[in-house]
């Protein structure tokens, strides 16, 4: 009797008091699925519950998260957290043409906007390339050096800072990457990282594993700018902790959910976004 539901094509989206979301699925006539619905970028709360530091043990793929005061519980299982972390080291594996860490933003005046990138003793055959944008972080990258292959240690430095800056870019924001062109890549694997310490980025993670209260597994979806502790963090608003939503309705190109007082509209046409911010912050408006 508590059940409620709304279809869009092939998919019939289902509410229930007390139960996780779920999603029937039309395959083909006689072929049906039942599959949890998630969501990878939200709804969250607004305040954290205590005042915890939380670090991970991992950049990317499969971590640890860890509090320095007990707060997960069991039926934190499935529920995401989104976390702000300082600093912009962006240690990422690369093993192919075309791939490139996430771009560093690098703002300020001075000496505090140089910084270098490195890369481990690791096993590869390539040529890196260090590229600077000033269009954003995804678009109108230009190489600015170029490595040798093979190349370890500190490969390139950045110094935009100052009037002896190569080039003086004070008060300036760009965006700086490293990795393998379009032809660049040979063979093996390399795991540049910088040392940037200014502002920093967020990202999602969802717990997979309840270990104690002090720690979880999680799944992080994005990747970690550093792994420094961090204070700021918001919790995600389904989960058997909070709650889940009691019903279901489309409206305006929009899937909302309702329940305990609340209702939530995902992004325009986009049945699993909740985003209201992007990786750096920045309000995404009415999407």
């Amino acid at each position: 009797a508590n059940v409620r539901y709304d279809q869009s094509g092939d998919i019939i989206f289902v509410a229930c008091h007390g139960q996780k979301q779920q999603k029937i699925e039309r395959r083909s006539a006689h072929s049906w699925s039942v599959v949890t619905y998630q969501s990878d970028n939200g709804p969250f709360q607004s305040l954290p519950g205590i005042q915890a530091n939380f670090t991970a043990n991992n950049y990317f793929g499969n971590a640890n998260l860890s509090s320095n005061r007990p707060y997960f519980q069991q039926a934190h299982i499935r529920c995401l957290f989104r976390l702000f972390v300082s600093g912009q080291f962006y240690a990422t594996a690369l093993g192919g043409n075309n791939s490139y860490t996430p771009a560093v933003r690098v703002s300020g005046v001075g000496t505090s906007r140089n910084y270098s990138w490195t890369v481990g003793v690791n096993t590869y055959a390539g040529t890196l390339r260090f590229q600077r944008s000033f269009d954003g972080p995804a678009t109108g990258f230009v190489d600015v050096a170029v490595g040798t292959s093979g190349q370890t240690g500190s490969v390139f430095s950045s110094s935009t800072g100052g009037t002896t800056g190569t080039p003086d870019l004070d008060n300036i924001i760009c965006w700086e990457r490293v990795g393998f062109g379009a032809s660049d890549y040979v063979s093996g694997s390399c795991t540049p990282q910088s040392n940037y310490g200014g502002d920093g980025g967020f990202v999602t993670v969802r717990v997979t594993g309840y270990t104690s209260p002090t720690q979880v597994a999680i799944e992080i979806l994005g990747q970690f700018p550093t792994l420094n502790a961090t204070t700021n963090w918001i919790e995600g608003d389904w989960s058997g902790v909070a709650g889940f939503p009691d019903s279901v309705a489309f409206f305006d190109g929009r899937l909302f959910w309702f329940g305990r007082d609340k209702f939530w509209g995902s992004q325009s046409d986009s049945y699993t976004g909740y985003a209201n911010i992007d990786t750096q912050g920045n309000d995404l408006g009415d999407a």
